[in-house]
């Protein structure tokens, strides 16, 4: 499990690859980030049932980074299924996520590695919600000035 950013090699690799495809590298590296997040929802039950294995190695003093690379899951799903195997509440977790200076020394170490090392389940997702409302706003804009009527998600709600 790849789930970070790409180091400047196996960038390189990967553009040669999509270029081999006539695919550029921006394609292929959104490519790579929607396959990431589907691997994550489809094997999101899988890694429900590693849990007490993966719980077992964190207590023996593996890194989520290194559950992540056997497991093949994202990171932070593990640290934060770990938390809960661990009988941390559901806010308690939330909130140490938002403010990490809460945790444990080494849920702390691990948490800014996992984080760190995945681009699929980020602990902060404020910057994806606030690209996704300009996003919104844009095709709102594009269909409301071709004449289209739509609902806006707050309208949804």
């Amino acid at each position: 499990g790849e789930f970070g950013r790409l180091d400047a090699n196996r960038r390189l690799e990967v553009e040669n690859a999509a270029a081999q495809i006539h695919m550029s590298l921006d394609q292929a590296l959104s490519l790579r980030s929607t396959l990431l997040q589907r691997k994550a929802m489809t094997g999101h039950f899988r890694l429900e049932s590693q849990i007490g294995k993966m719980l077992h190695q964190y207590q023996r003093g593996t890194s989520i980074t290194d559950l992540s690379l056997f497991f093949d899951h994202p990171p932070m799903n593990i640290f934060r299924q770990i938390l809960a195997k661990m009988r941390w509440s559901k806010t308690e977790i939330k909130k140490c996520l938002r403010e990490p200076n809460h945790f444990h020394k080494r849920e702390r170490r691990e948490f800014e590695a996992a984080e760190a090392s995945d681009i699929v389940a980020p602990a902060n997702q404020t910057d994806s919600h606030e690209r996704a409302d300009l996003f919104e706003d844009i095709l709102a804009d594009w269909f409301t000035d071709r004449g289209v009527r739509l609902r806006r998600q707050p309208e949804m709600v």
